[in-house]
């Protein structure tokens, strides 16, 4: 269950953001749920007349939403919180060896925007650095980040 939507902003359907791993459902054909569990909204989903759903849903806000290796599974991630596990959460394998940062096995680089939160429409200047899986942890303010494949 959601326990509020206090913390939760609205996804904008027609920006470049994915649905990711952990975006929250807050409507379904403009009936909210976001209060509701599994049941209730596989209830909410079956007496719908029409073959055509939409689904409202939202984002914790602060979230950064970071994309592995461009393979379409984007997860909603809080600043801090580890880059490894966040790929297990993903689905995504890391080879490690050390898991303290100091052999560099799970070494990839990371693209992201040059200006945080306020990038303005069509700029397209994008920054790559190093990050090492293991010990690496997401920074605060980015609305998207992109770890690319080793």
């Amino acid at each position: 269950r959601v326990q509020g939507t206090s913390d939760v902003r609205d996804s904008d359907a027609t920006s470049a953001e994915c649905v990711c791993i952990r975006d929250k459902l807050l409507s379904i054909n403009g009936k909210p749920c976001h209060e509701s569990n599994f049941d209730e909204v596989a209830s909410l989903l079956s007496a719908e007349q029409s073959n055509s759903v939409t689904l409202r849903l939202g984002r914790v806000q602060g979230s950064t939403v970071v994309n592995f290796y461009d393979d379409g599974v984007c997860i909603a991630a809080q600043p801090g919180e580890h880059y490894g596990f966040l790929a297990s959460n993903c689905g995504v394998h890391i080879d490690y060896q050390c898991r303290t940062g100091h052999c560099g096995t799970c070494l990839r680089y990371l693209d992201f925007p040059d200006k945080l939160y306020d990038m303005k429409e069509g700029e397209t200047n994008i920054y790559q650095r190093s990050i090492l899986n293991c010990v690496g942890k997401v920074p605060r303010s980015y609305a998207w980040l992109h770890v690319l494949k080793p």
